[in-house]
């Protein structure tokens, strides 16, 4: 009376043994004050998530009515994206325009930009997982005064991040970093929340003079969910590009049921520990297997949390500082002249030609071409307009700075009615092998060749002051046109270049680098062991 259940019924594929079983009790009859058991929820599948981070940095287009703001953004979940203008939100109206589109392409136009003296802009991209912004400050061309004259235009261009932050953990430290366009020569902050960060505590910050910037955070875990900016800045522009990091709190595991101790006398295992039975291999001897345990291999009790597994070590690719493999030449004939040098390095290094101290590229007096199996070739026309050409290549990468120069004095017209000089035996100075960079124990070794038939005089130069031999310089010069360089206490000097200088009165070369030193991870000692004081043959 107390149950609902039916009357059973045998089915015509069941025996009468099978139908007079007993029930069990998943199959017992539910009573009126039970309740009927919930379904179980499946478990959701998680789709993989990633923080917002900005594929392409913020660019921009500008004529004389309206500038275009253009980055690209990727992230899942899709990020919502917000512009700012002069710290202003701002949306689709008469002065804007804002198209943000599915597959991350972001785009904000501003109109009738005259009225604003200075246009700071800031994109900004978050969703569950983080927050990732960048912006760009553009001082506007103001119209000359009646009667002014208008001011030159300047060869400083607006910084901008060639690769913008991004985030990444090392074991127990957050690495933020990217990289800005180093010929803006701008100044580098990082700040928290909008507030300036310091070097020191729990923050070490890294400037190269190629542009790279970093920020290590330690105790990363108090810091999560704020917003990390660096802010690139010069007297023509700023940037700004940031990012956040979010630390997920995983969830205890469930530990499974301790199971009773097996006590049969030969499997006898300590109630106190989970280790099973140790088994000797074929390789080991009876001594080893008896040794007793090391606190490396004791057996882990229940209190013990099982230990974590090894994060596997990235395989890094080797990196080479910039090298050149064959001097910097020179042909010329009467209307131009032709300089080249062949380079090497990993990445491949980035390339710079200067004539005169001035910056070149592609145009009516100059032509560049740098392939990228190293071969490196400047033209110069319209020569005689140059009574010296000076001419530095100048090759970069993250893990240094490397850079060679060849100055020519320009063949002259005689006066009218005057006698042509005699041509000089002396040749300009040139390196018949480029200056380069060896470690050696507890000091740093730059040396090269120099061609003695130029009969040069040499000098070395820091970041371009001389320097002299002593302190942590000793320069040596052989006549056979050996030079090097030794440096002592090295690791303050990272970072700097570094050139050696051959100068006669025909011509002038140069060939210089740098370094970089590698912060090293202390390496872990291990336990010292206890002596085996056994005797050789004797077995426990």
């Amino acid at each position: 009376e107390e149950t609902i259940e039916p009357r059973r019924k045998r089915t015509p594929d069941q025996t009468f043994a099978e139908f007079e079983e007993p029930l069990d009790d998943k199959k017992a009859p539910r009573t009126r004050d039970e309740e009927e058991p919930k379904p179980r929820r499946p478990e959701e599948k998680r789709e993989p998530t990633e923080a917002p981070k900005f594929i392409e940095q913020l660019t921009h287009k500008m004529d004389t009515r309206e500038i275009e703001f253009q980055c690209v953004i990727s992230g899942k979940p899709q990020p919502t994206v917000e512009w700012f203008v002069n710290d202003k939100p701002v949306k689709d109206g008469p002065d804007f325009r804002v198209n943000n589109t599915r597959d991350g392409k972001c785009i904000l136009k501003i109109f009738n930009i005259t009225k604003y003296p200075t246009v700071s802009v800031i994109c900004r991209a978050s969703n569950p997982v983080g927050v990732s912004s960048t912006s760009l400050e553009i001082k506007m061309p103001q119209k000359p005064a009646p009667g002014s004259r208008a001011p030159k235009p300047s060869d400083v261009t607006p910084p901008r991040f060639t690769k913008n932050i991004t985030t990444e953990f090392d074991e127990d430290i957050v690495v933020m970093e990217g990289n800005v366009d180093p010929k803006s020569k701008p100044s580098i902050k990082w700040t928290l929340d909008d507030k300036d960060i310091k070097d020191g505590g729990d923050f070490t910050i890294i400037t190269t003079p190629e542009g790279h910037v970093s920020l290590e955070i330690e105790n990363f875990p108090k810091y999560t969910g704020k917003e990390f900016k660096c802010v690139a800045e010069n007297e023509v522009g700023k940037c700004t590009s940031g990012s956040s990091f979010t630390v997920d709190r995983a969830e205890p595991e469930k530990k499974p049921r301790d199971k009773k101790p097996d006590t049969k006398p030969d499997t006898y295992v300590s109630e106190e520990t989970i280790e099973p039975r140790r088994k000797r291999t074929p390789d080991q001897t009876f001594a080893e297997f008896e040794e007793p345990l090391d606190d490396k291999k004791a057996p882990r009790t229940r209190d013990e949390e099982e230990p974590k597994p090894r994060r596997p070590e990235e395989k890094r690719e080797p990196t080479e500082a910039p090298k050149f493999i064959e001097q910097l030449t020179h042909k010329m004939d009467t209307r131009e002249i032709e300089f080249q040098c062949v380079i090497s390095g990993k990445p491949q290094p980035t390339v710079e030609w200067f004539v005169n101290d001035k910056p070149v590229k592609d145009g009516p007096d100059f032509r560049v071409n740098n392939t990228r199996d190293g071969k490196c070739i400047l033209k110069i026309f319209n020569i005689t307009k140059y009574p010296t050409v000076s001419v530095i290549c100048r090759a970069s990468n993250p893990v240094g700075v490397s850079s060679t120069s060849l100055e020519i004095k320009m063949p002259q017209k005689p006066a009218p009615g005057s006698r042509a000089p005699k041509p000089s035996d002396v040749t300009p100075p040139r390196f018949t092998k480029n200056i380069t960079t060896e470690f050696d124990e507890d000091i740093v070794v730059m040396e090269g060749n120099v061609d003695p038939k130029s009969k040069p005089s040499i000098k070395w130069t820091l970041d371009d002051k001389d320097i002299k031999d002593g302190g942590d310089f000793t320069i040596i010069t052989t006549p056979e046109g050996h030079v090097s360089l030794e440096i002592e206490n090295f690791p303050k000097y990272t970072g700097k270049e570094f050139k050696c200088v051959a100068e006669n009165e025909v011509g002038k070369c140069t060939s210089g680098s740098s370094f970089t030193v590698d912060r090293a991870e202390p390496e872990k000692k291990p336990r010292d062991k206890k002596p085996d004081t056994k005797p050789d043959t004797y077995v426990s």
